[in-house]
């Protein structure tokens, strides 16, 4: 019956109506097979007409990942660092979708949401939980034993809470920044090519259909912004400023000291302030993040001080239909959060939670899969909330380390929470560890070749079609790098070009 199956589900290639006459004819076809044949059919031609790639080995790898994770909805959650079982007992709920809304997502994609738990998104006061896992979480906020430990102000007291919307508000002005711009717009380098492949979202006519068709919602969803930074470095944000980061509708640098003239925030956390104890930084910065700006914003993207971000494409991306059907399990009828209140009926309860970026493989394996922390990756309000309310206060909370993305990812993956693919449909990436040049080449350069290594098992290309044509972000990208890929990409360069 399997090989029936098999002919008959690739001889609807010969055409749909042909491929139903056999199933309806032939008695030795059971009602399960021909429903087969539909998802079949629904598959092949997501294949065909969208070119989503589904590398069989890896389906089987990321399959046999998500089976090793998996263990009865309610369990006790994994060791931690150490060996030892943590107390909190968790109630998850797995994702399953109807087959029929399944055509949004590549194959990988809907492994990894369907195995993924459901969170529910109201953020509970401590004397209203009914779950364990918030009563660890507040407790160790009353016992100060929880990363959120707060924010300073200028004058070093506590309590503070800064306005993340003010650049938003009053952005900065781009031109009067870039005093060499007619000089970096005529340099011609393979930053230059690579950037003349991307393009910005617009809902204005000029920009291609494929775009517009990606981002159906009317209501906008809430993007906050938040770099990692410290004094010493509070130059380089300027150039955040001034390129992308007031196009979030939020936007905060955390760091060690606060300067309202860089949207900097002092945000305390354990130990020393230094590159190799990012991680418990990182564990504050979100912890801070979820107590003091989780219901105003729907989206919350994390990263280094030298990424660049389109912001326009990073909507675009998290407000298209996929990844709307993604943070749903699947299914493809999901409202957008959005604007609307929570009390409103369009706002769901519950949700998949997001983990958004470029992925890799470290030291090619794939069961180490993370999001790399250079380009930023992005989470959604349910992946925010597990990884404070759950992940962060109890998991490698003494740890000492820089690797503060592969922590994050290790978290996750305890949840069976993996990093979503977000390639497009062709193939491109939409993250980058580097800078567009670099990734425009057919190879990765020295020193700079252990990317290809780390992102191999994920089938990832080098060379001009590597990066998406609606790229999203990339890294290591220095202050004057950062004006110049702006000015080339949003058009302040044309004129000067046509001279």
């Amino acid at each position: 019956m399997l090989t029936m199956f098999t002919r008959l589900v690739r001889g609807g290639n010969r055409g749909d109506a042909r491929t139903g006459r056999q199933c309806v004819g032939n008695v030795q076809v059971t009602v399960l097979v021909c429903l087969g044949i539909v998802l079949g059919r629904t598959l092949l031609i997501q294949q065909q007409v969208f070119n989503v790639p589904n590398d069989p080995t890896l389906l089987i790898q990321i399959d046999a990942l998500l089976s090793a994770l998996d263990t009865p909805r309610n369990r006790t959650t994994p060791t931690t660092s150490n060996g030892g079982n943590l107390t909190v007992s968790y109630n998850l709920k797995v994702s399953s979708p109807p087959l029929t809304n399944q055509s949004l997502l590549c194959d990988e994609c809907l492994q990894i949401v369907q195995r993924a738990p459901r969170i529910k998104l109201a953020k509970t006061a401590s004397r209203n939980t009914t779950s364990p896992a918030l009563d660890e979480y507040h407790r160790l906020r009353r016992e100060r034993r929880h990363p959120f430990q707060g924010a300073l102000d200028a004058h070093g007291r506590s309590g503070f809470q800064y306005d993340v919307t003010s650049l938003r508000r009053n952005p900065p002005s781009f031109v009067e920044s870039f005093p060499n711009l007619t000089a970096e717009c005529l340099r011609r380098d393979d930053e230059y090519y690579a950037l003349q492949r991307l393009r910005i979202h617009s809902p204005s006519p000029e920009q291609s259909i494929t775009a517009t068709q990606l981002s159906q919602s009317s209501t906008p969803a809430r993007i906050l912004c938040i770099v990692y930074s410290s004094e010493p470095f509070h130059h380089k944000l300027q150039a955040v400023r001034q390129t992308w980061a007031h196009k979030c509708d939020g936007f905060v640098a955390a760091s060690n000291f606060t300067d309202p003239t860089f949207d900097a925030v002092n945000i305390v956390h354990n130990g020393p302030e230094q590159y190799n104890n990012i991680w418990q930084k990182v564990r504050s910065i979100w912890a801070t993040i979820y107590e003091l700006y989780y219901e105003d914003f729907d989206w919350f993207h994390h990263g280094v001080e030298d990424m660049w971000v389109m912001v326009e494409n990073l909507r675009m991306y998290l407000e298209s239909d996929e990844i709307r059907a993604a943070a749903n399990g699947g299914v493809s009828n999901a409202p957008l959060l959005g604007n609307q209140s929570s009390s409103s009926p369009l706002v769901p309860s519950d949700q998949v939670p997001l983990y958004l970026g470029s992925r890799l493989a470290r030291a090619a394996n794939v069961q180490t899969l993370f999001n790399s922390g250079g380009p930023g990756y992005t989470l959604n309000k349910a992946a925010l909330k597990l990884l404070v309310t759950e992940g962060l206060p109890v998991m490698y909370k003494d740890v000492v380390t820089s690797a503060e993305d592969v922590k994050v990812a290790e978290i996750f993956r305890q949840f069976r929470i993996l990093p979503y693919p977000t390639h497009d449909r062709d193939g491109g990436e939409r993250y980058h560890h580097f800078t567009p040049g670099l990734h425009y080449l057919p190879a990765m350069p020295k020193p700079h070749d252990w990317l290809d290594m780390w992102a191999r098992p994920l089938g990832r290309r080098g060379g001009a079609n590597h990066s998406s044509v609606y790229s999203i972000a990339f890294h290591q990208v220095k202050p004057d790098e950062m004006f110049r890929f702006h000015a080339l990409v949003y058009g302040y360069c044309d004129n000067i070009d046509k001279k």
